[in-house]
């Protein structure tokens, strides 16, 4: 068995972070800006202002193979957590006469991960990032409340990987560009009650700069992932208290799919550079549940919580996400 230095696990997860990273700030509309019906009480709403913000945790577990960066493409085990706040406001907002209806704008992200990677040797170092990411989204919504959500972002990453074995952090940057396109269609029923199939899709190419550390020079492949998810939320919608505003709960199990994501991370030796990789390929299923309620009749609360695993038992996640909205 080859005898790789720590530093190939640490530096191979850092692609996989990043994806997962820009995956959750891209999320679904209904997790970034709550329900979209509940804000419909404006009374002139072309010149209505509307501002949003909500903060994201996340943790996760990626298996990785037994033998880590020596099992093949399935990479080395480790675990991650991210944080973020993420704020936006929609700049342009416009009805239709026929009921359908336009609203797009702008949104920027502050955020971190920190990964804890385990080598085949047992032996552990923290692979962690700063990101600062800037979106916009336009979203259209139909007659009957179907609709059709687009999003791009690009973020920028501040990277340091560093072992328990004292040897000098590895630093360097990386951008990222995402986009996602989400489809939903509700069929109302009697006493609110609503089920809404969704599908979405959701691309992202991510450029890590070269760097070097004590003993080797590191290269990293582009990275690019097309994840498709299909789905469907079943929920409620219902009056506060006899009153014009309104409270919706409801919960959504996905089935994701990605079709690309397997980063590749290249260490220079003797006879040139050897690729590591840490496939995330592959299917998953979500559960995820969440609550959005106007407060005000001009502020909404919503947050929401979910559960994924692969079916090849490959990793695991679960996240918490709290929003505000409001209108003016």
């Amino acid at each position: 068995m080859p005898d790789y230095r720590e530093e190939t696990s640490l530096y191979a997860a850092i692609p996989s972070m990043a994806l997962l990273y820009g995956r959750n700030l891209l999320d679904t509309l209904h997790e970034r800006m709550g329900e979209q019906e509940d804000g419909r009480f404006r009374a002139n709403p072309e010149n209505a202002k509307v501002g949003w913000g909500r903060i994201i945790g996340v943790n996760g577990v990626q298996q990785g193979d037994n033998l880590g960066v020596l099992g093949g493409s399935a990479g080395p085990h480790f675990s991650y957590s991210f944080l973020a706040l993420q704020a936006g406001m929609d700049v342009y907002r416009h009805d239709h006469a026929d009921g359908s209806r336009d609203q797009a704008g702008a949104y920027f992200a502050i955020g971190g991960a920190r990964g804890r990677v385990a080598h085949v040797d047992g032996q552990i170092g923290d692979s962690n990032f700063a990101a600062y990411t800037l979106g916009g989204y336009w979203t259209h919504f139909g007659p009957t409340g179907w609709y059709i959500d687009s999003v791009l972002q690009g973020t920028f990453y501040d990277i340091s990987s560093f072992g328990d074995n004292g040897i000098p952090a590895l630093k360097t940057g990386a951008q990222g560009g995402a986009a996602s396109v989400e489809g939903g269609y509700p069929f109302r029923f009697a006493g609110g009650y609503f089920i809404e199939p969704q599908g979405q899709l959701v691309y992202q190419n991510i450029h890590i700069n070269d760097a070097s550390d004590v003993a080797a020079q590191i290269r990293f492949a582009d990275v690019t992932s097309l994840a498709a998810r299909i789905g469907a939320r079943f929920g409620r919608t219902w009056a506060i208290d006899d009153s014009a505003r309104t409270i919706t709960t409801w919960l959504r199990p996905n089935l994701w799919n990605e079709f690309l994501g397997n980063p590749t991370t290249l260490f220079s030796s003797d006879t040139g550079f050897v690729p590591f990789h840490a496939d995330l390929g592959g299917l998953w299923g979500e559960i995820n549940a969440g609550i959005s309620g106007q407060v005000t009749s001009t502020t909404t609360l919503y947050a929401n919580a979910s559960y994924q695993s692969r079916f090849d038992g490959g990793g695991f996640a679960y996240n918490g996400k709290v929003g505000l909205r409001v209108n003016w």
